[in-house]
């Protein structure tokens, strides 16, 4: 006869694991919600409204540049800049998740907050958006200044504008680059 008692305190119950990484089974005990989570319900920021500038002449005729609009637009950039940037230090102030002591939430914890992880590289890409709109609006601002009278549009020829927008499209190909 085999005693039965001996054979049990060898055993594991089902619930018990060899590897603390492994899910665990639900002991049975009242559920507690511990999370010290919560949700901000305040509206997303409005976004101004940009006027476009009217054409003239429907598209033909002499090239003019009209630095009032380029002032506009770089303020209308500066704006979303500030934005983007209110918009990044939320996600940068966002509390790291607590969804558990088990292996898939400790997993899910590193895909959201981890080096890795969507916190980041979002904080990253709206770090890059906010330095492309900031770049773009001082460029915007200088290009403005420089051909700020009749004359001196005559004189420029169109190197400084390509200068100026290929540096835009430099900080908005960082941006593509980034993760998300």
């Amino acid at each position: 006869m085999v005693d039965s008692n001996s054979d049990s305190s060898s055993r594991k119950q089902p619930h018990e694991s060899q590897n603390p990484k492994e899910p665990q089974q639900y002991s049975g005990g009242t559920y507690s919600d511990s999370s010290q989570g919560t949700i901000e319900h305040s509206s997303l920021p409005v976004l101004p409204a940009f006027a476009l500038p009217e054409s003239s002449n429907g598209g033909a005729g002499n090239v003019r540049v009209d630095t009032g609009v380029l002032k506009k637009y770089a303020e209308n950039l500066d704006e979303l800049a500030r934005i983007v940037g209110t918009a990044r230090t939320k996600v940068e102030d966002l509390k790291d998740i607590a969804p558990g002591a088990f292996k898939e939430a400790e997993d899910l914890k590193a895909a959201v907050t981890g080096d890795k992880g969507l916190r980041p590289n979002y904080t990253k890409a709206l770090h890059d958006l906010r330095t492309a709109l900031m770049d773009t609006a001082k460029n915007l601002r200088t290009l403005a200044t420089k051909y700020s009278t009749v004359e001196e549009l005559n004189q420029k020829g169109g190197e400084e504008l390509r200068t100026l927008i290929t540096t835009a499209q430099t900080d908005l190909q960082a941006l593509q680059s980034d993760q998300l």
